[in-house]
């Protein structure tokens, strides 16, 4: 596994990142829409480099074939071949288009357009694939909300690196003693009852947790 820091500020930190993470090919890759580059799409297609990338609603792909059968109760919508062209080199790729429905937090319904060059799956599997990437995004999320890290303490890589992984490990630890101890008991409840628990002896707060339900 490899992690590649990078800050906003950073003009091409797409670039940075890309260039240093995508090098296995017997791996599919998985971006988001803050990495969407033709030029990588079809370099990677023509390398059988194997990835899964969302695009944006308006993105304007040219069809090359007819669209794919899919089931009427599939979440997808859309399953068709489209052409990529290398805005640097002019070069073609055919990719595949995929698009699904699926329901945001608030419940309403969005469209997600994902391209790639996984041709031997089924399209309810690449949008299986785009769906457990934004668990990530979920993870992170959490752990800015709720183990401080959307405040950094210092910005040296070091300092940076070591809180996070530090979090990281907080994060795993909690878990493991809510697993232990009282499974019905959120993450969120736990971080509650360490700092209500903060000044007393840990068996307090493991009896607690391991009390009889009331």
């Amino acid at each position: 596994q490899c992690i590649v820091a990078s800050t906003a500020s950073v003009a091409d930190q797409d670039k940075e990142v890309i260039e240093t993470l995508v090098r296995d090919k017997s791996l599919t890759y998985v971006f988001d829409r803050g990495y969407i580059n033709y030029h990588y799409y079809v370099q990677w297609a023509l390398h059988m480099t194997l990835f899964v990338a969302r695009i944006k609603a308006n993105n304007k792909l040219p069809a090359v074939s007819e669209k794919r059968q899919v089931a009427s109760n599939s979440p997808v919508t859309l399953d068709q071949d489209v052409l990529c062209t290398d805005p640097q080199t002019g070069k073609k790729a055919r990719l595949r288009l995929v698009e699904y429905m699926c329901q945001d937090k608030k419940g309403k319904l969005i469209r997600i357009r994902v391209v790639t060059n996984r041709f031997d799956l089924t399209a309810e599997e690449i949008s299986e694939i785009y769906r457990h990437r934004w668990k990530i995004e979920m993870l992170f999320k959490w752990m800015k909300q709720h183990v401080h890290l959307k405040k950094l303490y210092n910005n040296k890589p070091r300092a940076v690196w070591n809180q996070i992984y530090l979090s990281l490990i907080a994060y795993v630890l909690c878990e493991y003693m809510r697993l232990k101890t009282n499974k019905a008991i959120t993450k969120w409840e736990l971080l509650q009852l360490f700092l209500h628990f903060a000044e007393q002896d840990i068996a307090k707060l493991i009896a607690y947790l391991n009390r009889p339900p009331t």
